[in-house]
C-alpha cells in the first residue's frame, strides 16, 4: 500500500515526493520527464535545426575521419538504447505516466539530430560543437537524477512493473552517453593548421583554460620565444575592425567632447557588450554564498535530516564550482575585449600618424600617447564593467542585508554615498594634475630619446656630464610634477578602504542600538552576525570598485581626449593638380603613361607660393619652374635659400598658398638630406616594401658604390644597421638612402644633397654610373630633381636652377648661366668636362676575392639570453636600498597592523555573539580596530607614495642614466636605442606607480591570507589538517604559474618594442614614406607588429584567468571540505566559529586569487628593477680596464697630438677598423684627414676622442698618453665640431653655451657666421631652437659659433663644411683660420678645394695611413691625394 501511494505521487507534477517515499528527497517521475527529459529534448530540436541552416552553406575545413567514425559509432549505439527504452516504456504493464512514451519518443528524435550534427559540424567547423557538448553535459547530469530514482525503486516492482529493466537500460544509455560526450569534446587533428589552440577547443577546454596547458607546460621546462606563442585568432586580429573604426571616425562629429569614445563603442560594441552576460550571471551566484552560510549555521545549530546536510555540500559544490567557471569566462570575454581596444586605438593612433600634416607631426609624440594613454585606457574597461554591476550587486545585497538587520541596512550605503562623493570631488583635480605630470614625463623622455639618438656626438662634444645633470633634473622636475597627483591618490585609495571597514561597525550599531533597542532583543546570533557580515563583505567589494573607478574613468577619459587631439591634428592636404594616386605600387621598370602624359612635363610650377603652414609666412614665393620628362635638374643656393624646401613642396609636404604646381609621377623616390635609415638590414633598408631581386640588388649596389662596403662585411647584405644607421658612417648611411631610391625604380628621383658627405672620388663615381650620358637614370629615362652646393657636376645637367631668399633667381643650362653675372658665374667651377674615364668601377675579381674573404669571417648572431624564474633576493636588495632598513621596517609594521586590525574583527564578532550583554564595548573595539586598519592602511600608503617613491625613483633613475651615459660607444652600435630607451621610459613609469602598488597589495594580502587561513581551520577542527596541504599546492602552483607569466610579461615588453619603432620611424621618415607611397604597406607592418605584441599580452592575460580558475577550484575544495566536515561531524565546530570559517573562506576565496595576481605583478615590476640592475651592474664603464685620472689643468697647453702605430676595432672580434696609424701634429699646425668613405677618418677621431681605444699603440696629447687619462674629461678639453648637429630640447642660449658665456659673447659669435639676423628674428637667444627653423647648413654654422665660444688648444672638425655653398664654405674656412690659429686642427674634408691652406695632409684608405705630409709635397707625386684633388 505503501509502494502505490509513492507510484501515485510519481505521476502526478510533484514537484516534490511526499516524504514517506524516499525520505522525501526526490522529485517526482513526471516532473523529471518533464524537466529534464523533454524539454530539454525539444530545446535540442529546434537549436539544432537553427544550427544546421547555418552551417548548409559551409564548406568542409576540418574531417578527422577516425574521431567522425567514433562519434558516429556511439551515437547510433547511443539511439539504440534510447529506442530499446521506447519500447520497454511502452510495454502495456509497464508502470508509466502520462508523458512517458512521449518523453521516450523525442529523447529517440534528439538522436537522430545528435548524429546528424555531430557528422556535419565535425566536416564543417573547426571547433567541438559548442551546442552538442553543452547538450549532452546538461542532460547527462539531469538523466542522473532519474537514475538513481529508478534503482531506489528496486524491490518495488510490485507498484513500479518493468522499472528496473528500464533502469539496466538507462544506466547502459548514459555510459554511452558519457563516452560520447568525450569524443565530441575532443578537439580535432587538422593538419597543416596554423590555428591557435583556443580556435580549436570546445566548450570544456575554453572555459576550463585546458588549452593553455601546453604553453605553461613549455614554459615549465625552456625558455619562451616568439615562436612558441600561440597564434591570435581572426577575432583578435587589428584588421578585423581597422577600417571599420576608422570609417566611423571619420563619420563622427570630431568637434564634440566624447567623439572618439562614441567612435570606439560604436565599432567595437560586440566585444564590449560580451562579458556583461556572464557577469550578470556571476552576481547570482555570488550573493547565493551568504544564503548558504545562514543555511548551514542553522543546521548545525539546529540540526535536520541528513539529507539536507547533503544537499547543503551539493550547494556549496554548485556555487563555489559556478564562481570559478564563471569567473574564469567573464574574464576571458573580458581581457579579449581588452586586447581588441588596445590594438584598435593603437592601429587608428598609427593611421593618423601616416596622414598627419608634417609640421604637426615633428611636433607631436604619438609613441607617448601608446605608452600612457592606451596602457590605461585599457584597463579602465574592467572597472567599468564592474561599476555597472555594482548597481546591481548593491540592490540585491541591500535587499538581503535589510532582511537580517532591518532598515540598519541603509548603513553601508551611507558610508558609500559620503566616500564616493569625496572621492568625485577629487577625481575632478586629477586630469590637470595627471596632465602636468604627463607633460614632464613627456618632456624628459623626449630629452633621453633626443640623447640616445645622438649619444656618439654627445660624447665626441663632451657634453655626457652636462646631459646627465639635465636628465636627472628633468627627473626630479617630474617627480616633484608627480607629488600633487600622488597625495590625490593616496586619499582616494584610502577611501576605497573606508567603507570595506567602517560599514559592518555602523551597521551592527544601528541594529543594536535602534533597530533592536535593549541587549535582549539586540542581542547579536551567529546566524545573523556572520550572514550580515558575509553580505556586508560582498556589498563593499562593488562600492570599493565604484570608488576606484570613478577616478579611472576620469583619468581615462582625459586619456581619450589627448589621443582624440592627436586624430584632430590637420592631416597633410595634397594640392598637387596632377598628382597620381599610389600605395605600394609594384615595381616596374617604368610607369604608363598615355601618348599625350609623355609629351607632358613631369613637375610643373605657376606662381606657386609654398608656407609650412597656412597662418605662417611663406617660405617660397612665386615659383614658375618646369622639370621635363626625363631631364636632370640640379637645385642650387646659398644657405637658407629654400632648397630643401623646394625638394618638399614637390612631395606635396608644403601648403601651397597661391599658384599651381603639378607632379605627373605617382612614385617618387626622396632621399632626404639627412638620410633615412629604419632598423633592419641593409638588405632591408634597400628594398623597402619591394619584392627582392637579387640582380637588380647588385646592380644598384655597384651604382651607388656600396658594393665594396657590402661585401667587405661580414655578415654582407643581412648586416644589421642599428638604430638610424648608428654603425655607419654618414657617407654609408647617404648612399644607403640612395640605393634605396634607385631600387625603387620609382619615375621620379628628389634628392637632397646626397653628395654632401661623400668623398670627391666616390661622389665623381656614383655621379657617373648614375648619371652620366650612360648611366642608369639615362639608361632609363628617370627624371632627376637633386639639391647640392657642390659645382663639380653642374656643367653635365640638363637645367640649373638658383634659389635666393625663397625665390628663383636664375634658371637655364650651364653653359647658358656662366656667362651670365649672377650666383653660378660666382661659383669656382671647373671649366673643363668631367673625364669619366677616372672613375673606372673596381673590377669584378677584386669585389668577388673581398667577397669571399668576407664569407669566411661571417659569424651566426648570438641570440638574446633571457634571464627566467623567480627575482632573486639580490633584486629586492637593490630596489629598497635607496630607502634604507628603517623605511622599510616601518612599511612592514604598519602592514602588520593592517592585516592585524582588519581580520582580528571575525572573532571579535565571534565573541560579541557568545557573549549575552556588553554590546557598548564590543561595538567600541570593533570601531577601534576597523578605524585603525583605516589609520594603518593611510599611514603606508602616505609613506610609501610620498617618502619612499621619489626617493627609489629618482635614485634608480640616477644610478642607470649614469651607467648609460658612461658606456662605450660600441654598446649603442649593440643595443637599439628603443631598448634602451625603454628602460627610461617603461621600466621608469612603472617605479613610479604600479611597483609600489604592487608591493602593498601583496604584502597586505598575503599577511591577510595568512591570517584567513587559520581562522578558516578555525572554522572546523579537522579542517586544520588540510591547511599545509592548501598551502604547498598553493605554493608549487604560484612556481609554476610564474615560470612562463614572467617570460610572456618579458615576451609582452620585447613586442610592444617594434610598435614604438614603427612610431617614431614614421615620424622621422614620414616625408619618405607617402613620397614612395608605402603608406598602406606600412599600416599592414604596423598591424603586424600589433598583433604579435598581443599574442605575449593576450596569453598573459589568458594564463593569469587560468590561474584563477585553478584557485577558485581550491577554494571550492576547501569549502566543501569545510561544509562536509560541519554537516557530517558536527561535533567537529559551533555556529559562531562556522561562521568564521565560512565568512573567512568567502574572504580568502577573493584574496588568496588577488594575492597571486598581485604577488605576479609584482614579479613582473620587479623585472622592470631587474633590467635596471642589469645596466648598472653590467654595462662596461668607459674607464673601467684602466686607472683613469684626470688630466692637469689647463690641459692641453700646447696642443701636439702624436699617433705612435695605432691599430683600433670597434669590437675585438670585428675587423681592424684602424692599422698601425702613426703621425704627428705639432702645436698649432693644420692637419686634413681625407680618404674614401669609409677609409677610417672618423674612427681616428673617435680615437682621439677616446670613443674608441687602441688595441695596439697609443695616442699621446703634449706628452701625456690619452689612455691614461678619464675619457669624458679628454673630451671636454677638446673642442669639437660635428658633421651631425646636435640639438637639445630648449632655447637658443642652451644650446650655444654649455659654460654660460654672456649674452654678448653669444650674439657676437652668432652675428660672426651670419645667423644672429635670423635667430633675432624668430626670437632670439630665448626662443626654442625648434621654432628658429635651421636649414642642415644653418645648423653647421650654429655648432661653428658654439665652437668659436669654447677655448680648447685642440679642435676636431668632422666635415663641418658639408651642408653649405662654397661661399658659405670660404666664409667657415676663414673664421676656422682666424679664431683657431693658434689652435691644432685636426680637420676630415671631402671638399679639398683649399687643402692647400694646410699644413699637413693625413690620406686614409681601408684603415691605413697610406700618404702623409705637406698637401704641396703629395701633389708633386701624382699619388692617392693626388687622385682625391683631380678626381
Amino acid at each position: 500500500m505503501e509502494f502505490q501511494v509513492c507510484a501515485d505521487a510519481d505521476r502526478r507534477f510533484g514537484p516534490i515526493v511526499p516524504s514517506e517515499c524516499r525520505g522525501g528527497f526526490d522529485f517526482t517521475i513526471l516532473f523529471k520527464e518533464i524537466f529534464f527529459s523533454f524539454l530539454p529534448a525539444i530545446a535540442l530540436v529546434f537549436a539544432a535545426l537553427i544550427r544546421l541552416r547555418d552551417l548548409r552553406h559551409r564548406k568542409a575545413i576540418a574531417f578527422d575521419v577516425h574521431l567522425q567514425l567514433g562519434k558516429q559509432c556511439v551515437a547510433i549505439s547511443y539511439a539504440i538504447t534510447r529506442l530499446a527504452i521506447l519500447v520497454l516504456w511502452a510495454i502495456p504493464s509497464s508502470y508509466r505516466t502520462r508523458l512517458s512514451i512521449t518523453t521516450a519518443a523525442f529523447d529517440l528524435i534528439s538522436c537522430v539530430y545528435i548524429c546528424i550534427l555531430s557528422y556535419v559540424e565535425g566536416r564543417n567547423t573547426i571547433r567541438p560543437s559548442a551546442l552538442l557538448n553543452f547538450y549532452l553535459l546538461v542532460t547527462t547530469l539531469f538523466d542522473v537524477v532519474p537514475l538513481r530514482t529508478l534503482w531506489l525503486l528496486k524491490g518495488q516492482e510490485s507498484a513500479y512493473i518493468g522499472l528496473h529493466n528500464i533502469a539496466i537500460a538507462s544506466s547502459v544509455s548514459i555510459g554511452l552517453k558519457v563516452v560520447l560526450l568525450i569524443l565530441e569534446a575532443t578537439t580535432k587533428r587538422i593538419v597543416g593548421s596554423s590555428l591557435s589552440p583556443e580556435e580549436k577547443s570546445g566548450i570544456y577546454s575554453l572555459r576550463t583554460f585546458w588549452w593553455l596547458n601546453p604553453i605553461l607546460w613549455l614554459g615549465r621546462r625552456k625558455s619562451l620565444n616568439t615562436k612558441d606563442l600561440f597564434p591570435i585568432d581572426t577575432g583578435l586580429k587589428t584588421e578585423t575592425y581597422s577600417s571599420h573604426l576608422a570609417e566611423t571616425w571619420n563619420k563622427t562629429d570630431t568637434s564634440s567632447k566624447y567623439a572618439l569614445l562614441r567612435a570606439v563603442f560604436s565599432t567595437l560594441k560586440w566585444p564590449l557588450i560580451a562579458p556583461a552576460f556572464p557577469r550578470l550571471i556571476l552576481i547570482g551566484f555570488t550573493y547565493a554564498q551568504p544564503l548558504l552560510i545562514k543555511r548551514a549555521i542553522n543546521f548545525v545549530e539546529k540540526g535536520g535530516s541528513e539529507n539536507i546536510g547533503y544537499g547543503l555540500i551539493g550547494a556549496t559544490v554548485i556555487i563555489y564550482t559556478g564562481l570559478g567557471i564563471l569567473n574564469g569566462y567573464y574574464g576571458h570575454l573580458l581581457y579579449r575585449s581588452i586586447t581588441i581596444v588596445r590594438g584598435s586605438l593603437i592601429d587608428i593612433v598609427y593611421n593618423k600618424s601616416l596622414r598627419i600634416d608634417i609640421v604637426t607631426a615633428q611636433e607631436a609624440t604619438p609613441a607617448g600617447l601608446i605608452t600612457a594613454d592606451v596602457e590605461r585606457i585599457d584597463f579602465t574597461i574592467e572597472k567599468i564593467h564592474s561599476l555597472w554591476a555594482s548597481v546591481f550587486e548593491l540592490v540585491v545585497a541591500v535587499f538581503l542585508l535589510e532582511r537580517e538587520v532591518g532598515w540598519a541596512c541603509i548603513a553601508p550605503v551611507l558610508v558609500a554615498f559620503v566616500c564616493t562623493y569625496l572621492t568625485s570631488v577629487i577625481s575632478k583635480v586629477l586630469p590637470t594634475r595627471q596632465k602636468t605630470w604627463n607633460q614632464s614625463i613627456q618632456k624628459r623622455v623626449a630629452l633621453t630619446s633626443t640623447m640616445l639618438s645622438n649619444m656618439k656626438t654627445v660624447k665626441m662634444m663632451g657634453l655626457s656630464k652636462y646631459i646627465a645633470t639635465t636628465l636627472q633634473a628633468a627627473r626630479m622636475t617630474e617627480l616633484a610634477a608627480s607629488q600633487a597627483f600622488r597625495q590625490c591618490m593616496a586619499i582616494v585609495n584610502v577611501l576605497v578602504l573606508v567603507p570595506k571597514q567602517l560599514s559592518a561597525p555602523f551597521t551592527f550599531l544601528l541594529f543594536v542600538f535602534a533597530v533592536h533597542k535593549g541587549s535582549s532583543n539586540g542581542a547579536m546570533s551567529a546566524s545573523r552576525a556572520f550572514t550580515t557580515l558575509t553580505i556586508i563583505e560582498l556589498i563593499t567589494t562593488p562600492i570599493g570598485l565604484v570608488l576606484q573607478t570613478i577616478p579611472s574613468v576620469t583619468t581615462s577619459l582625459a586619456c581619450l581626449d589627448r589621443i582624440q587631439a592627436y586624430l584632430k591634428s590637420p592631416d597633410k592636404i595634397d594640392r598637387r593638380g596632377a598628382m597620381r594616386s599610389s600605395q605600394d605600387t609594384k615595381s616596374s621598370n617604368s610607369e604608363k603613361y598615355n601618348s599625350a602624359e609623355k609629351d607632358l612635363p613631369v613637375i610643373y610650377f605657376r606662381n606657386a607660393s609654398f608656407a609650412y603652414k597656412a597662418t605662417e609666412d611663406r617660405v617660397l614665393d612665386l615659383i614658375s619652374l618646369i622639370i621635363p620628362r626625363g631631364s636632370l635638374t640640379m637645385v642650387v643656393g646659398p644657405v637658407g635659400s629654400g632648397k630643401s624646401t623646394l625638394l618638399k613642396s614637390i612631395l606635396g609636404e608644403l601648403e601651397l598658398q597661391t599658384g599651381e604646381i603639378d607632379v605627373r609621377v605617382g612614385k617618387i623616390a626622396y632621399c632626404d638630406q639627412s638620410p633615412w635609415i629604419p632598423n633592419g638590414s641593409i638588405q632591408d633598408c634597400i628594398i623597402g616594401t619591394s619584392e627582392f631581386d637579387e640582380v637588380w640588388f647588385k646592380e644598384v649596389l655597384h651604382v651607388c658604390a656600396l658594393d665594396e662596403d657590402v661585401h667587405s662585411l661580414s655578415e654582407g647584405r643581412h648586416t644589421a644597421l642599428g638604430s638610424r644607421g648608428i654603425a655607419f658612417s654618414e657617407g654609408q648611411r647617404q648612399r644607403l638612402a640612395l640605393a634605396r631610391g634607385v631600387y625603387s625604380r620609382a619615375p621620379l628621383l628628389i634628392l637632397d644633397d646626397i653628395f654632401r658627405s661623400l668623398d670627391s672620388k666616390t661622389a665623381g663615381l656614383i655621379f657617373q654610373r648614375l648619371f652620366s650620358p650612360d648611366g642608369l637614370v639615362k639608361r632609363t629615362n628617370l627624371t632627376a630633381v637633386c639639391a647640392t652646393h657642390s659645382a663639380r657636376h653642374l656643367p653635365t645637367l640638363d637645367q640649373i636652377v638658383v634659389l635666393k631668399n625663397g625665390g628663383i633667381s636664375e634658371i637655364g643650362s650651364f653653359q647658358y648661366l656662366k656667362e651670365r653675372e649672377g650666383y653660378i658665374q660666382s661659383l669656382t667651377t671647373r671649366r673643363q668636362s668631367i673625364d669619366y674615364g677616372n672613375y673606372a668601377p673596381q673590377d669584378n675579381k677584386t669585389v668577388e676575392i673581398k667577397a669571399q674573404r668576407a664569407q669566411t669571417t661571417r659569424k651566426p648572431q648570438i641570440p638574446v639570453q633571457r634571464v627566467i624564474g623567480t627575482r632573486d633576493q639580490s633584486v629586492y636588495i637593490f630596489y629598497l636600498k635607496p630607502i634604507g632598513v628603517m623605511r622599510a621596517v616601518i612599511l612592514l609594521i604598519a602592514v602588520i597592523s593592517l592585516a592585524f586590525a582588519t581580520r582580528f574583527q571575525r572573532i571579535w564578532v565571534q565573541w560579541w555573539t557568545e557573549a549575552d550583554s556588553h554590546h557598548s564595548m564590543y561595538i567600541g573595539i570593533y570601531f577601534l580596530l576597523a578605524v585603525g586598519a583605516c589609520l594603518s592602511f593611510a599611514f603606508f600608503f602616505w609613506w610609501m607614495w610620498m617618502f619612499v617613491v621619489p626617493m627609489t625613483a629618482g635614485g634608480l633613475h640616477e644610478q642607470l642614466l649614469d651607467s648609460v651615459i658612461h658606456a662605450p660607444l660600441s654598446y649603442f652600435t649593440k643595443v637599439d636605442a628603443g631598448t634602451i630607451l625603454n628602460r627610461f621610459s617603461q621600466d621608469m613609469a612603472i617605479l613610479n606607480g604600479q611597483l609600489p602598488v604592487n608591493i602593498f597589495q601583496a604584502l597586505s594580502i598575503l599577511m591577510i591570507c595568512l591570517i584567513q587561513i587559520a581562522f578558516i581551520a578555525y572554522g572546523s577542527s579537522y579542517l586544520a589538517s588540510a591547511i599545509p596541504v592548501t598551502l604547498l599546492v598553493v605554493f608549487l602552483l604560484s612556481r609554476y604559474y610564474l615560470l612562463t607569466s614572467q617570460q610572456l610579461r618579458l615576451l609582452d615588453i620585447e613586442l610592444k618594442a617594434p610598435i614604438y619603432t614603427s612610431l617614431t620611424e614614421t615620424k622621422e621618415g614620414l616625408a619618405t614614406i607617402r613620397a614612395f607611397g608605402w603608406q598602406s604597406s606600412y599600416k599592414k607592418k604596423c598591424q603586424a607588429r600589433i598583433d604579435e605584441s598581443k599574442r605575449a599580452i593576450y596569453l598573459l592575460f589568458m594564463i593569469q584567468r587560468w590561474l584563477n580558475f585553478v584557485l577558485d577550484l581550491i577554494v571550492a575544495g576547501l569549502a566543501t571540505l569545510l561544509m562536509t566536515l560541519a554537516t557530517q561531524l558536527r561535533h567537529s565546530t559551533n555556529p559562531a566559529a562556522l561562521g568564521v570559517g565560512l565568512s573567512s573562506l568567502i574572504a580568502f576565496s577573493l584574496n588568496v586569487s588577488q594575492f597571486i595576481y598581485c604577488y605576479t605583478e609584482l614579479e613582473n615590476s620587479l623585472g622592470a628593477i631587474s633590467r635596471i640592475k642589469d645596466c648598472v651592474e653590467n654595462i662596461e664603464v668607459e674607464d673601467s680596464a684602466i686607472d683613469a685620472k684626470e688630466p692637469p689643468k689647463d690641459w692641453p697647453p700646447n696642443g701636439a697630438i702624436e699617433f705612435s702605430h695605432v691599430t683600433a676595432s670597434y669590437n675585438d672580434d670585428e675587423e681592424i677598423a684602424l692599422n698601425d696609424i702613426s703621425f704627428s701634429a705639432l702645436p698649432g699646425q693644420k692637419v686634413c684627414i681625407c680618404g674614401r668613405t669609409g677609409s677610417g677618418k672618423s674612427t681616428l677621431m673617435s680615437v682621439i676622442l677616446r670613443l674608441l681605444s687602441a688595441q695596439i699603440g697609443g695616442v699621446s696629447i703634449d706628452g701625456i698618453d690619452i689612455a691614461t687619462l678619464r675619457s669624458e674629461a679628454v673630451r671636454q678639453n677638446i673642442n669639437v665640431i660635428p658633421q651631425s648637429p646636435f640639438f637639445l630640447p630648449g632655447s637658443v642660449k642652451l644650446n650655444l653655451s654649455a659654460d654660460h658665456h654672456t649674452d654678448k659673447d653669444m650674439t657676437t659669435a652668432l652675428e660672426r657666421v651670419g645667423l644672429w639676423e635670423l635667430i633675432e628674428s624668430r626670437g632670439g637667444l630665448s626662443a626654442e631652437i625648434s621654432a628658429v627653423a635651421l636649414s642642415h647648413g644653418q645648423q653647421q654654422l650654429f655648432c661653428l659659433a658654439a665652437a668659436m665660444l669654447k677655448k680648447s688648444k685642440i679642435v676636431l672638425i668632422d666635415e663641418a663644411t658639408s651642408g653649405v655653398d662654397s661661399k658659405t664654405e670660404n666664409k667657415m674656412y676663414d673664421l676656422i683660420h682666424e679664431e683657431f690659429r693658434d689652435c691644432t686642427v685636426i680637420s676630415i674634408a671631402h671638399r679639398l678645394e683649399r687643402v692647400l691652406e694646410y699644413d699637413q695632409v693625413v690620406v686614409l684608405s681601408h684603415g691605413r695611413c697610406i700618404e702623409n705630409g705637406a698637401p704641396g709635397d703629395l701633389l708633386e707625386k701624382q699619388g692617392e691625394f693626388w687622385k682625391l684633388v683631380n678626381p
